[in-house]
């Protein structure tokens, strides 16, 4: 264990102090962990008490201490849990209930406690076994609808479990038998449990530091004890009884010597079985998720995967004991540290004392009503309603009506109700598969993003004014589907549907996979057979935003989209509407540039000028020619002339970095200019332009501008009305663009 960055470690306390502050905790948690032990044993009727309790102090003795002096965590406070007694419950009533041994008293009793060990001792190795592999984050992966419902039903099942204490019949005796146990109902007990219920609530609210259970327990059996001997007629309830101080935990092993016992017990494998991986996993996700709690409270980090070890080794001791599931139990650890304790040798001394609780103090126990425990169940039963499911309620009730929002209450709902009714392995594999479900509609929800037009989102490439005018009523034939998230077995048939809306005058389809998440292999299915579909209709495909080197690339590649199949893979969608454009242009392959060369009077700074005036400005015009990748500027370079590109093609560009890839503004063809905003406002160069192959420009430098515009005024006044139009279109073209990707 160490500390986190930053945070103060609490210091440990001196012996004597974390002596007492055990001993404390120890009878603060008391009516709870007697509560829990009765809950277990439910089933049992009156033996409850008798069993339990000693279950519960052989957790809490012993499974407990083992816990404490081999885990790593700074407040290793181990006992049973409300969620572990009512799984235990469970399956005390599928034993208890068997006709095979409810006609034989002398080995009923012993066989079902010897499956109850079983099944602790089960838990413990699976785990030992999750914490030496490692496995913990897959069981803190469980959909947070499903451990939300399941924390309700278990809720709920403490809450139904208190019944016979305060009501006299069962929840099954009730649906049994109907009305007709109403017979039995007195309303002593539930009163002296609510009034005990009552006392823990208000401690809780307006004095939160005082151990309230403790307190309510006192108070309770003194509340009984005077009802007794002064009323005597009034009935409040009977006691627990007599407890012994032995184990009757010797009695089970003895049983599964016997052949019988062990064929009872195999009749039983698959509920044991499943018992005990269920209290395994709610062990985990209850005890990994205190320890990070308090991890975070005072700054340890805790070693989870020695801590759970640890946590199953203390369950296999306390199951060869005879004791419940234990788990590290927050409740505890608070009691103790409000006591003064502050490290494993506090979380040691509750297990002393509660070994001596059991041992010399059973007497004194006997007295307990069993109306008051029940009354403290019923606290824990609010206690464990679910928080984040409280907000969700609240959220509706505040008149929230999202689908969303209903459908996350309608799977807690299910969990809860089928947890209750079956059982938590039932409740919480069928969770699960719901939220997959619901995970799964939701990412086919929406593949398309957007879906447009070349005509309103051109490529980046600049053409000259005849050329654009061209392509403009070319570009609806281009479209462009842009696709996000999972393209997988749930919404690829959505991509089909798409591509059999297109419009009769398509011939290109390009796919923007940039946003792409994942694809598998139905999704790569459907890409594959797209093509060829298209085809059949004159319609070329295109993918774009995806590279044979990226990941979502080589998962094509994997599922047999290699692009060797006549599907081109470009950089982004820009330059696959601009392959696009160029084939539309030249009716053929694509080229670098549609047009090789243009002559210089056709350049968009000299249109409307006549021969004379382009012989003018011929005579001022430096040529360059550039090698591919050669840069004509840089950012930030100073502004001192504007470029004619005459032949190749230049692409303006953000300076790219290890960090960055390359990103392009725009690609100016032959026919076009660029320089020339920087050029007029005096700024900077704001990118760095760069030849895309063997170029040719002519350079037109400011001071020679100035000098055409002072000798030649009119065609100067020309050349700056050509420059402004040219930004003007160039501006219209890029507001279309922005206000489709807008809409």
């Amino acid at each position: 264990m160490s500390a986190t960055p930053g945070a103060q470690p609490r210091p440990a306390a001196p012996w004597p102090r974390e002596l007492l502050a055990g001993g404390v905790a120890s009878l603060t948690t008391l009516a709870l962990l007697l509560s829990l032990g009765v809950l277990a044993f439910v089933p049992l009727g009156g033996e409850a008490a008798r069993y339990g309790t000693a279950a519960v102090f052989a957790t809490s003795a012993l499974s407990a201490l083992v816990y404490a002096v081999s885990a790593p965590s700074r407040l290793p406070t181990g006992a049973p849990t409300a969620p572990s007694a009512l799984i235990v419950a469970s399956l005390v009533t599928t034993l208890w209930l068997d006709p095979a041994i409810q006609a034989d008293a002398g080995v009923r009793m012993p066989w079902v406690l010897a499956g109850v060990a079983v099944a602790v001792v089960l838990m413990g190795v699976v785990q030992m076994g999750i914490g030496l592999l490692g496995l913990v984050q897959l069981v803190r992966n469980v959909p947070q609808t499903v451990l939300a419902g399941f924390i309700n039903a278990i809720a709920v099942l403490v809450l139904m479990a208190q019944f016979g204490p305060l009501l006299g019949f069962t929840a099954a005796a009730f649906v049994r038998d109907g009305l007709g146990v109403l017979s039995n109902f007195h309303l002593g007990p539930m009163v002296l449990g609510g009034a005990t219920a009552g006392v823990v609530w208000t401690l809780v609210a307006r004095r939160p530091r005082w151990p309230a259970a403790l307190i309510a327990l006192v108070c309770g059996v003194a509340v009984h004890a005077l009802a007794s001997r002064l009323a005597p007629g009034l009935d409040l309830g009977p006691s627990i009884g007599a407890l012994s101080s032995d184990l009757p935990v010797v009695e089970a092993w003895a049983a599964l010597g016997t052949v019988g016992c062990r064929d009872f017990l195999a009749a039983h494998a698959m509920a044991l079985v499943s018992t005990g991986v269920a209290l395994a996993l709610v062990g985990v996700l209850e005890s990994i998720l205190v320890v990070l709690a308090l991890d975070q409270q005072y700054g340890d980090r805790t070693d989870t995967r020695r801590e759970l070890a640890c946590i199953g080794a203390a369950n296999i001791v306390g199951g060869l004991c005879g004791g419940l599931p234990m788990g590290t139990v927050r409740s505890r650890a608070a009691a103790m540290l409000q006591a003064g304790g502050a490290s494993w040798r506090a979380a040691a001394a509750i297990s002393v004392c509660s070994g001596l609780l059991f041992l010399i103090g059973s007497p004194l126990l006997a007295w307990l009503p069993r109306a008051v425990l029940g009354g403290v169940m019923l606290t824990v039963a609010g206690a464990l309603v679910d928080p984040w499911t409280r907000r969700l309620l609240r959220q509706a009730a505040a008149g929230e009506r999202s689908p969303e929002l209903g459908m996350t209450l309608a799977v807690v709902a299910v969990v809860l109700v089928t947890t209750v009714w079956r059982g938590p392995l039932f409740g919480v594999a069928l969770g699960i598969v719901l939220a997959a479900v619901l995970f799964i509609r939701q990412l086919s929800g929406s593949l398309v993003r957007q879906r447009y037009s070349a005509v309103h989102r051109p490529s980046r490439r600049v053409y000259p004014t005849e050329v654009e005018s061209k392509l403009r009523q070319l570009r609806t034939a281009i479209v462009v589907l842009e696709l996000e998230g999972a393209l997988f077995f749930g919404n690829a048939e959505q991509l089909n549907q798409a591509a059999d809306a297109l419009d009769a005058d398509a011939r290109w389809l390009v796919l923007d996979l940039r946003r792409v998440s994942t694809v598998d292999v139905t999704g790569a299915h459907v890409l594959a057979q797209l093509a060829p579909r298209l085809q059949r209709r004159s319609i070329r495909l295109l993918l774009a935003g995806v590279q044979h080197a990226q990941p979502l690339g080589r998962r094509l590649q994997l599922f047999g989209v290699s692009g060797e199949d006549g599907v081109s893979w470009l950089v982004d969608a820009d330059h696959a509407i601009e392959a696009a454009e160029q084939v539309l242009l030249t009716a053929g392959e694509p080229s670098t540039s549609p047009v090789a060369v243009v002559p210089v009077g056709d350049n968009s700074l000299l249109a409307d000028l006549s021969p004379e005036d382009v012989a003018v400005v011929r005579a001022h015009l430096q040529t360059m020619t550039l090698a591919p990748g050669e840069r004509v500027f840089r950012q930030g370079d100073a502004a001192d002339a504007l470029y004619l590109v005459m032949r190749g093609s230049v692409s303006i560009v953000a300076p790219a970095d290890a960090q960055r890839a390359l990103q392009r503004y725009a690609s100016l063809s032959p026919g076009t200019l660029f320089g020339e905003a920087a050029l007029l406002d005096g700024g900077g160069r704001t990118a760095d332009a760069v030849a895309d192959s063997p170029t040719e420009l002519l350079r037109l430098d400011q001071t020679a501008l100035m000098e055409l515009a002072r000798t030649h005024p009119e065609l100067g006044s020309r050349l700056y009305r050509n420059m402004a139009r040219y930004l003007a279109q160039r501006l219209r073209i890029a507001s279309a663009a922005w206000a489709a990707a807008a809409g």
